[in-house]
This record gives structure tokens, sequence and C-alpha cells, in this order.
């Protein structure tokens, strides 16, 4: 992840995916039972016998050469796979692709056929590209968004709400997570659909999942809030904001560690001070 250093400073790079590899799937034809009839005795009146002839045995498939297009088609009728399978493979492919291309190269003909799906399958579940790219960041802003629908209210709220500061700088801070800010910053300016879904799908879907805590925190009489959202940006961005920014700018590693946790404590601190209810 050390990448040299440049004028002093210390540079990092944390643009990297795991790599994603699809396996075709195979098929198996079975052997169909037939029956024949056989000649009936003529003899004391017997009936006729039956025959039952064993079911045919598949014999296993033949070696086929590396460069044959015929062994990478499976047989038969094809697979029926659920849409949020497809879309997973589908999105996959797309971080990829993003990570590798840029999002100005990156086309759909590219992803769907890394994803091993027709490219009327990607615009069927997506869209466009920025749809897919609103979709990688919407999945991965959503593990944070699911932590703090988790039940909470048994535990203290300082404790709370530093797990949930917490989760939200672990994944701001992951190299996925990076390499998609580093995308949107320098791709904003030229396509105004990569900053929006950015945005929307990113920092305006995570704060609003905050501010909804925090406005049943308020309503169960815990501390005092005239505007939730605006007090779940402010969390947001004393939490996280500066060691993204740093890392971001490579001038720091994408890590979370003691520092962090302390920070996280002074900003948990800071607002229930200010917000707490007497008493």
């Amino acid at each position: 992840m050390l990448s040299g250093r440049r004028d002093g400073v210390t540079l990092y790079e944390t643009n990297s995916f795991p790599i994603y590899a699809q396996s075709n799937l195979g098929f198996k034809s079975r052997g169909a039972e037939s029956l024949s009839k056989a000649s009936a005795a003529r003899a004391g009146g017997a009936e006729p016998q039956r025959t039952v002839s064993e079911p045919a045995v598949a014999s296993p498939p033949a070696a086929c050469p590396d460069d044959s297009a015929a062994c990478s088609r499976p047989r038969g009728r094809p697979q029926v796979r659920p849409d949020a399978e497809t879309a997973r493979l589908v999105l996959k492919a797309a971080e990829q692709s993003f990570a590798e291309r840029g999002y100005a190269d990156t086309t759909i003909d590219e992803v769907a056929k890394a994803a091993g799906v027709a490219k009327k399958t990607v615009y069927r579940l997506f869209g466009g590209k920025a749809d897919l790219l609103g979709g990688i960041i919407r999945a991965r802003a959503d593990t944070f968004t699911m932590s703090i629908k988790a039940e909470t209210d048994d535990i203290p709220i300082a404790q709370a709400l530093f797990e949930i500061l917490e989760e939200f700088t672990r994944l701001v801070l992951s190299p996925e997570a990076i390499a998609q800010n580093r995308l949107s910053m320098a791709e904003a300016l030229r396509f105004p659909e990569v900053a929006a879904a950015f945005y929307e799908h990113g920092r305006l879907h995570t704060t609003k999942a905050l501010a909804d805590w925090l406005a049943h925190q308020s309503a169960r009489g815990l501390i005092a809030l005239d505007d939730p959202f605006t007090a779940a940006s402010i969390l947001l961005s004393m939490a996280a904001d500066e060691p993204l920014r740093r890392t971001s700018l490579g001038i720091a590693a994408p890590v979370f560690d003691t520092k962090s946790r302390k920070r996280i404590a002074t900003c948990v601190s800071l607002f229930l001070d200010g917000c707490r209810t007497p008493g």
C-alpha cells in the first residue's frame, strides 16, 4: 500500500479491488426411461410381458480444446438466476471497470461481458452508467444504514452513538470507498450525474439514516434537537471528513486505529454535551 514520498509527505496508494471471476455453469443431461412391449405368449393364455429398459447412462463429456467456443456454452435449458444475484454480479463487474478504466471509459458492453449477462439485462436492472455507479455506492452505504436500524435502545446513548460513528468511519476509509471518492471528485465536473449519484446514494443516504436515529433519541427524551438532519450532517463530518480528506489525497493510510477511536469519542462528547437533556 505504501508507494513513496513526495515533498516530504508519505504517499499511499489505495485504489485496489478484488478481482471478480465467474465460472461457467455446466448442465448434465439425464437418460430417459423407455418402455417396450414384449410379444404376448400364445400358450397358456399368459398375460403379455413388459420389459423395462435400463436408463441410459450419460457418458462423460469429452474434453474440449481451449479455443472451442462450444465448451463455454451450457447445454440444455439455461438456469434461472434471481435478479438480485444477477444485479450483484453486474455491480461487481461495474465496480471493477470503474476502478480500472474510470467513469468515462467504462462501457455497458464491457460491464455486461464481464458479468456474463446480456447488455439488455444491465439496462433492465439499472439503466445507464450513472445508475450503476449509484448502485455501487448505495450498496456500500446500506451496510451502514442497516447497522443504524439495529436495536440500540438497550444500551447507553453515548455507546450507541460511538458504535454508529465507528461503523461510518470504517466504511468511508475502506479502499473501495476511497477509490469511489477519488473517482467522483475527478469526474464530477465533466459528468454531473457522477456527482449526483455520489451525493444522493452516499452521504445524503447515510445522513438521513442517522437523522432518523437522532430523531428517535429525541422522541425518547434523551436529547433535544430542533433539526436532526443538520445535527447528523455535523456528526458525520466531525467523525470522518478530515481522515477521509487526508486518505483521498494520499497523505495518510486508510486505517482505523486508536487515533480514530479517540477522534470519535471526542465527537460523541462534544455532541452530547451540547444537546443532552438535563437530568
